[in-house]
Order: structure tokens, then sequence, then C-alpha cells
């Protein structure tokens, strides 16, 4: 079986403070969409709910994530 995909929406950015100064907390959320049309209607009907969570301590890769910003995400099973 292939990976299984899910879209999420970068909902919050939280600074931290020791032992992980300068590190950020990202939380990413399900795409939600009414309109039966839009592509983002069947990955909500698949996760509608749910959350990723992380704890992030590299700036450069903290910043990749935008408030807003939506992310695909393929969950691949190690051997």
């Amino acid at each position: 079986m292939g990976p299984v995909r899910a879209k999420f929406t970068c909902t919050g950015h939280t600074s931290l403070g020791a032992p992980y100064q300068g590190g950020v907390v990202v939380l990413l959320q399900p795409v939600y969409s009414t309109d039966p049309a839009h592509p983002n209607r069947a990955f909500w009907k698949a996760t509608p709910a749910g959350e990723v969570r992380m704890t992030i301590t590299n700036p450069d890769a903290a910043a990749l994530f935008e408030l807003g910003a939506t992310y695909t995400l393929d969950f691949t099973r190690d051997a």
C-alpha cells in the first residue's frame, strides 16, 4: 500500500523558552471546505479532525511553516 496523504493548514506558532530557547511549537490542523467541488473537501472527509504538533528548534526549519499556509503530508510506514 502506498502512502497516506493528508492536507493540513498551519494554525499556530508558539515561541518557547528554556530549555528550548529559540524553539517554536508549530500546530497544523486538517484543511476544511464546505464546497463539494473543492479538492480540500475530499481531504476533509477523509481526515475531519486531528492535529500535528511539532517542537522545532532549528529556526530555519521553523520558518518554513507560515501561518495560514497549507501543507501536504505523506505518511509512509517504515520497513
